[in-house]
């Protein structure tokens, strides 16, 4: 792995032998798209160490993006749409014929192409536009026809930290395309509440997101409550000096507000304060006696079939153990570090337990990179300082502005206009004898971690190319065709967690800016699996357009049914993992890995989360153990591998004849 031009990794492989035009093309047949190398690196032999191993470190750089491959070379705004493909997509982009979902697009990437394209064109660029005009000459064309449009210019910030004449080619490329130049991109007029440029937090006190106060009173509702505090692990490659390592997690804490924000009581309401500094001094957790090191060996990658080490085991009982212990929101810390030293007290890992109101799964995959970057900055002494992120109360500004403006306000009646009268509470049938009223204060969660297997996959990737869709929304359909058979429901609201990173500032920062929105889907037994996937796909493009509407306002607009211990609006969520990966390689050679530790907890009845993997996508199922069991879970994963095997079979049967197929293997 190694760092691309939006500091996201770029997968790199490296060959020795007889040189071929065509290994990307032959890998492309086999694995899916995201595990295809971005770029490859022809050598006459691989460097070594002298115990025979490949030296990582002394692999060269590679170019990515320096041409657009075999094809001739693009201007205007084809080639600003090509630059902004290679940087987002990390792969070649052969010419204007190039395909978006071929080159591995998806609906996340759609919405952070959309961002770029719009910041570089001076027009509004939605999603739904790179799905519509899939090529780079129709997109061109398209965005071509359209009038410029100040408004649909969003924020940006310089990607690769304080030293812009270290920019790469590709991404000045289209940096410097933009109305006014590359300099323009220091002042952006705002479209989303994400839209605000980097720089110090505002002075004093500022007001909470709506996501915040959610949070917020949930802990003051139950200030013991620990179900929205997160464990993270970072993972090292070779055991790093301790010293080095805190100054640069001081760093990171220096850089990020939101690791220095606490969220004390004003006047009126909650309101959120930067501190100046924050202790960052990790505890340090010796292993336990006897736990072997396994030297040579990788980290585990984090997955839900990862079994790990054994120091990834006593990561993980150290995570249960940090996240039983409460935080207090008003006075902080609201960041805890623990330091994992081998027996000669250098570092193996850290631990890092985050209440929720100022971090998401995407804002590690930041940590993790800038804490690689600023230990190497560590170790060199002319190293200029990180140029700060915005924070959270900078968004949460921006975000009121927004709401209370004509976009906002548009957006947020869009959205209730898709909702009207749909049924907001979905009854899942629960294993029998479960007591569904049962208990008291928050349901025990658990999880089922498998695979989809192969045969699976493949037939899901490739009704995916065939129907011009991504894997979110075969899955998606697949997802909701089984909740329209268990509960004879014709309409229905599935949630789906959105990463809210609707700017480039949003995506370089730490903070909590995940928003779940209701997708509305109607899996009538007699619609065909096709019919329902172009329904997946169009409420996906319109969720993502509108990912900016926070969930809370919807329920507050929409005064959903209420029963204690149940989630409004939403019960069951579906997802892709698609955030960058938690993942980064140093100029040292070292491989810093993050790995999530959060226990299993059960915020909703039932959930799906897919993640694709070199081995095939693997699924996570979280639910609650007061309404179903492990077999009847387990049931479900097999009924779910089903109908993407009938429907891929055939898109045009009916949904009852693959939920019938599906029901058949229930017992297998």
């Amino acid at each position: 792995m190694r760092p691309g031009p939006s500091g996201d990794p770029l997968l790199v492989g490296y060959l020795v032998g007889e040189r071929r035009d065509d290994v990307r093309a032959r890998l492309a047949e086999v694995l899916p798209a995201p595990l295809v190398p971005a770029t490859l690196v022809w050598l006459d032999r691989l460097p070594t160490l002298p115990n025979g191993k490949v030296d990582r470190g002394a692999l060269p750089a590679p170019t990515v993006g320096g041409d657009t491959g075999t094809g001739a070379a693009l201007d205007g705004t084809a080639g600003t749409v090509a630059a902004v493909w290679r940087e987002l997509l990390g792969v070649p982009v052969p010419g204007a014929a190039s395909d978006f979902l071929a080159l591995g697009g998806d609906s996340l990437l759609a919405v952070r192409c959309a961002t770029r394209l719009a910041a570089a064109t001076g027009r509004p660029v939605r999603p739904g536009d790179l799905f519509a005009h899939p090529t780079v000459a129709a997109l061109a064309a398209h965005l071509d026809g359209l009038a410029p449009d100040p408004a649909a210019i969003t924020a940006a910030t310089d990607l690769d930290g304080p030293e812009p004449a270290a920019e790469p080619a590709t991404e000045r490329s289209w940096k410097e395309s933009a109305p006014g130049g590359a300099d323009r991109f220091q002042d952006l007029s705002r479209n989303r509440p994400c839209g605000v440029g980097t720089g110090p937090a505002p002075a004093g006190p500022a007001p909470l997101s709506a996501a915040q106060t959610r949070l917020w009173f949930l802990h003051r509702l139950d200030p013991a409550d620990t179900s929205y505090l997160l464990a993270f692990a970072v993972r090292f490659a070779a055991p790093l000096d301790p010293d080095r390592l805190t100054r640069a997690l001081r760093r990171v804490v220096d850089r990020h507000p939101a690791l220095r924000t606490v969220f004390p009581d004003g006047p009126d309401a909650p309101v959120q304060h930067v501190q100046p500094t924050a202790d960052t001094t990790p505890v340090v957790v010796p292993l336990a006696p006897g736990t072997p090191l396994a030297p040579g060996t990788r980290p585990g990658a984090g997955t839900p079939t990862d079994t790990g080490t054994p120091i990834d085991a006593q990561l993980r009982r150290l995570a249960a153990e940090a996240t039983r212990g409460p935080v207090d929101l008003a006075t902080g810390p609201l960041l805890r570090v623990h330091l994992v030293p081998d027996g000669s007290g250098r570092a193996l890992a850290l631990l890092l337990v985050v209440h929720h109101i100022v971090f998401d799964d995407w804002s590690f995959g930041v940590l993790v990179r800038d804490l690689a970057e600023a230990y190497d900055r560590e170790g060199d002494p002319a190293a200029a300082p990180e140029r700060p992120a915005a924070g959270p109360a900078a968004f949460a500004l921006s975000q009121r502005e927004w709401l209370a403006g004509p976009a906002g306000r548009r957006a947020v009646a869009d959205v209730l206009a898709e909702l009207r009268d749909a049924p907001d509470l979905l009854d899942l049938p629960a294993t029998p004898g479960a007591d569904v009223d049962a208990g008291d204060g928050s349901p025990r969660g658990a999880a089922l971690r498998t695979t989809l297997d192969a045969a699976t996959a493949r037939a899901a990737r490739e009704l995916a190319r065939a129907e011009r869709v991504s894997l979110h929304m075969v899955g998606l359909a697949a997802f909701a065709t089984l909740l329209g058979a268990a509960t004879g429901r014709r309409d229905l609201l599935v949630g789906v967690a959105f990463a809210g990173r609707t700017s480039v500032a949003a995506e370089q920062s730490v903070g909590c800016h995940v928003n779940t929105l209701p997708l509305r889907l109607r899996p009538a037994p007699d619609r065909s699996f096709a019919d329902l996937l172009a329904e997946a796909r169009r409420v996906t493009l319109f969720a993502a357009a509108h990912q900016d509407v926070p969930f809370d306002l919807l329920v507050e607009r929409l005064r959903p049914t209420r029963r204690p211990r149940r989630n409004p609006l939403v019960q069951v969520a579906f997802g892709v993992q698609n955030a960058p990966p938690a993942r980064h390689r140093g100029l040292a050679g070292i491989e810093f890995t993050g790995v999530e530790l959060t226990p299993d907890t059960a915020r909703l009845d039932l959930t799906l989360w897919l993640d694709e993997r070199r081995d095939g996508p693997a699924a996570l199922w979280t639910y609650r153990t007061d309404l179903f069991d492990h077999d009847r879970v387990a049931a479900w994963h097999r009924r779910f591998c089903a109908v993407l095997r009938t429907a891929a079979a055939d898109p045009r049967r009916s949904l009852a004849d693959c939920a019938d197929t599906a029901g058949s293997e229930r017992d297998e």
